[in-house]
């Protein structure tokens, strides 16, 4: 009998969490209180959890043929037999119908939409381009910067700029992220044939591209300061973190290494947790 534990696991929990961090972001930034908070923002963390966690179920069963030829990712379930496909299809599907479920309930027409367009993009399109293009970083981008517009909306039922700015905030996080990812792990993604920005288009070039969109990156956070989606100063403190971090990308520049990809990454990893002190002070100031 195949254990929760092993079950848990086929969920990415890191992927999950992650996601469900920046979408707890959103409903703070929302400014939510009371029931609202407790009702809708509780809510959107409940449904959109299971709603991420289908999605990597999902992706699990559409790249175990891909995972068997990675170091990091051979011995996972579905590569090894651990856990049969039709096993998994269920489960993706309980935990899809659950989430959805408790989005319509506690949420609203808007954000339910939203979440399922981020599934369909990251099951489908996403594990489409991953196979054929370099591009497929970018286009992963547009699920992974939804559950922070999700939490906005859950709370708001509409898209304002505040919305945009923090959708556009994260697509431009995301990309030195895993761009960093792509080069610690090129010969991983080199054995496995799928054609990543480090293995199509080489190593310099793919800090270029971090170096450019780390420096949009900070550009939209001047964004949400001006915007006032950020209270000044908790808005200053995000700001300051990512610069701190752009000028690490820059020092990139003449040699792209995989300990400073590594660095790179973990500071991204922190921003994170700064992006959620930063939306905490913000509230309690506001």
């Amino acid at each position: 009998m195949v254990s929760a534990r092993t079950y848990y696991r086929l969920t990415k929990p890191g992927i999950v969490y992650g996601n469900v961090f920046h979408a707890a972001v959103g409903v703070l930034l929302a400014h939510a209180s009371g029931l609202t908070l407790l009702w809708s923002g509780g809510g959107l963390i409940l449904g959109i959890t299971a709603v991420i966690a289908s999605a990597c179920v999902a992706n699990n069963i559409m790249d175990r043929r891909i995972d068997s030829k990675m170091a990091r990712t051979k011995k996972r379930a579905m590569v090894i037999g651990q856990i049969e496909t039709p096993s998994a299809v269920l489960f993706a599907l309980v935990l899809l119908t659950v989430g959805v479920t408790v989005l319509v309930r506690t949420t609203n027409f808007l954000t339910v939409i939203l979440c399922l367009v981020a599934y369909i993009w990251y099951v489908w399109i996403y594990g489409w381009a991953k196979r054929t293009t370099w591009w497929s970083t970018v286009i992963g981008t547009v699920p992974g910067a939804i559950p922070i517009m999700a939490g906005y909306t859950a709370v708001t039922n509409y898209l304002d700029l505040s919305a945009w700015l923090l959708f556009a905030m994260l697509v431009l996080w995301q990309l030195p992220h895993f761009y960093a990812i792509a080069l610690y792990r090129e010969k991983e993604y080199r054995a496995a044939k799928l054609p990543i920005i480090s293995v199509s288009l080489g190593r310099h070039q793919t800090w270029r591209q971090m170096a450019v969109y780390g420096t949009l990156y900070v550009l939209s956070l001047v964004g949400l300061v001006i915007a006032q989606t950020f209270a000044l100063i908790p808005g200053l403190i995000i700001l300051a973190a990512g610069a701190y971090w752009l000028v690490i990308i820059f020092r990139g520049r003449t040699h792209v290494s995989d300990t400073w990809a590594r660095h790179v990454f973990r500071l991204s990893l922190l921003l994170t947790i700064v992006l959620f002190v930063a939306s905490s002070i913000t509230v309690v100031i506001s």
